[in-house]
Order: structure tokens, then C-alpha cells, then sequence
């Protein structure tokens, strides 16, 4: 099978879209051999060549066959991209919210979605296994965990102790302010912090970031676009080389 033809038997699978997170595991758990080193490279070369396949929004592909009849949640994504950029987006904001955890997923990490926003986030990402607040709710105090439960997606280390080892907040058209706050909370704890907006919105948030009252915290958040999220899983990973490495190291000092 082709590269082409792979996408489309995807794709078709799943009423006409796939992500580009879809299309990596599918290729990883088929028996394919493209005789490439670089699959996912390929996967992405062979979406934006053609002109049987149309980009709706970073990570998210469809076929060009389908555009009338796709799904009410993809069909909202696309009207909402078309909107102003000061709009609320709360399906763009749900899809990226599902990309993060389905990543986290297949990275191994156990991932956490406030209660409220779990029916709309699996509309995008099916058979996502959400870890419940109560699992590792005993890793800090009662009002830091007041915080923590509307932090949009955090990935999940450990067995028997569970806690955080990064936390999402997506920030489609707000100010970053709260997202901040929340992170800010956070400053004593070993995890990594992540800002997924835009990429128009890098200079916005420096801006914001520079602020004094964020010092202590201004190194450890990272800011990741859109565009990041979609572009391949090897990517991603990279990000989070250096926690990591902490993560490693705090291991072995706790035996």
C-alpha cells in the first residue's frame, strides 16, 4: 500500500479525518514498510502534496471527498477557524485539549481532564483513559488542588503514588493570566509547564511572562503552538528531553 493510499484507508475509517497522531499509530501498529527512516515525515510530505487531502487546522487532516459530510464536531472546528481571532474557539480549544492527552497516552504517561470538559474532549479522542482527580489529589494541599483540578490536561507518572509531570493549558483567545495563576501555585513542585496557543500568540505571551510577579516560574514554562502539537510525536518528546532527565534523577534519590 502506498503512502496515499494508506491515509485515505485512515482516514476513511474515521468518517473521512484523522489526525496526524491518528495517522502515527496507525502506521506504527500496521505492517507497513515504507523503507523510510522517517515515517511520520512521509506522512505529513504526502498530505500537503496532494490534493486529495485539505488541512483544517494544525494536526488535523481531512479528505477533500469528505468536506460536505464530515462529522458535526469536525464541521465546527472548520466554521470556528474561519471566525475572528478574538472569538471564542471552545471546539479548537477541546481538539488540542484531546491531542495533548492522546500524546501523553502514547508516550505512557497517565493523563488527567477536569470531569467537565471529558464528553466534549472524547468527541475528538475516543478511547482516551482518563486518571479521576482522586487518584493523585494527595500529592499537595487542598487549596492548591482547588488549582489544579482546572488545569485543561496534566500527564501523569507513577503506580501506587501518582503525580504530575506536566501540565497543558490551552490558550485560544484569553489573556494567559489564569493559566499563569495556576502555575504560578505550582512553583515548589517538580513538573513541567506548558502554554499550547497559536502561534500568533508567542509575542503576547513573552509579554506577558516578563512580568515581575512570574520570575520564579518564567524558565520552566514553555510555550508550544499549534503547529507543534501537529507536527510529529518525535517532536514532542524532544520538549520534555530535560524533565526528563530530572525525572530520572528524582527517582533514584526517592530509594
Amino acid at each position: 500500500m502506498t503512502q496515499k493510499e494508506f491515509i485515505i484507508s485512515v482516514m476513511e475509517n474515521k468518517d473521512g479525518y484523522a489526525t496526524l497522531a491518528d495517522l502515527y499509530k496507525a502506521y506504527s501498529k500496521s505492517n507497513e514498510n515504507w523503507e523510510t527512516e522517517t515515517p511520520e515525515a512521509s506522512i505529513r510530505r504526502t498530505l500537503q502534496t496532494n490534493r486529495d487531502f485539505f488541512k483544517i487546522i494544525p494536526g488535523l487532516w481531512a479528505l477533500k471527498k469528505y468536506e460536505n459530510k464530515l462529522p458535526n464536531n469536525i464541521k465546527k472546528i472548520i466554521e470556528e477557524e474561519k471566525e475572528l481571532d478574538d472569538k471564542d474557539k471552545p471546539n479548537i480549544h477541546q481538539f488540542y485539549q484531546a491531542q495533548i492527552a492522546n500524546i501523553g497516552q502514547m508516550l505512557g504517561y497517565k493523563t488527567y481532564i477536569p470531569p467537565q470538559d471529558i464528553g466534549k474532549v472524547k468527541n475528538f479522542a475516543q478511547y482516551l483513559e482518563i486518571t479521576e482527580f482522586r487518584q493523585f489529589e494527595n500529592f499537595t494541599y487542598g487549596s492548591i488542588g482547588d488549582h489544579i483540578k482546572t488545569i485543561d490536561v496534566i500527564w501523569l507518572q507513577g503506580d501506587n503514588h501518582i503525580f504530575p509531570h506536566t501540565i497543558f493549558e490551552v490558550e485560544n483567545t484569553t489573556d494567559f493570566q489564569n493559566s499563569l495563576t495556576k502555575f504560578y501555585e505550582l512553583k515548589h513542585y517538580l513538573l513541567n509547564m506548558t502554554i499550547v496557543a497559536p502561534a500568533s500568540r508567542k509575542k503576547e505571551f513573552q509579554s506577558r511572562i516578563d512580568q515581575s510577579i512570574y520570575a520564579p516560574i518564567k524558565e520552566r514554562i514553555k510555550f508550544l503552538s499549534y503547529d507543534k502539537i501537529g507536527e510529529s510525536i518525535t517532536e514532542i518528546v524532544s520538549n520534555f528531553k530535560e524533565i526528563n532527565r530530572l525525572k530520572e534523577i528524582t527517582l533514584k534519590n526517592e530509594y
